[in-house]
């Protein structure tokens, strides 16, 4: 079924596996960055934080189209995922915290990380995300 859906790409054999999934990454974290500021609208929450997502959405489209051209590195995906981590701390502080659209994007990016990163990148990855927490909560 996925197959036959040409915005994936997923024909292509050129591409390896995890910059297909990749680029599913960014694709579905777009569609739920735009329920997230359709649901943010409706909440009346303030407008830097619809920014701040649309914004996003554009990195992640950004590094959709590259993905599927399968010109993504595996640096370029960890710094994609250093970029995400960083912006996580404000987006759950304006966002609404636990009750907001913020815990369904960690869950992506940490998942997708684990999927698409080396054992070396993964381990500096969450060493980054837990010091980046231990800063922002001290």
């Amino acid at each position: 079924m996925l197959k036959n859906f040409k915005l994936l790409n997923i024909r292509n054999r050129k591409i390896n596996v995890e910059s297909k999934l990749f680029a599913v990454l960014c694709l579905c974290v777009t569609i739920i960055s735009v329920i997230a500021i359709i649901t943010n609208f409706i909440l009346q929450l303030t407008w830097t934080i619809n920014l701040t997502v649309f914004l996003g959405i554009l990195v992640h489209l950004t590094f959709y189209y590259y993905a599927i051209k399968g010109k993504v590195s595996e640096t370029g995906r960890f710094w994609y995922f250093i970029f995400n981590c960083a912006t996580m701390f404000p987006a759950w502080f304006l966002n609404g915290g636990a009750l907001g659209s913020t815990p369904i994007f960690l869950i992506f990016y940490l998942s997708i990380a684990m999927l698409s990163l080396s054992k070396k990148l993964r381990v500096i990855l969450y060493l980054s995300f837990s010091l980046l927490q231990f800063l922002v909560l001290f």
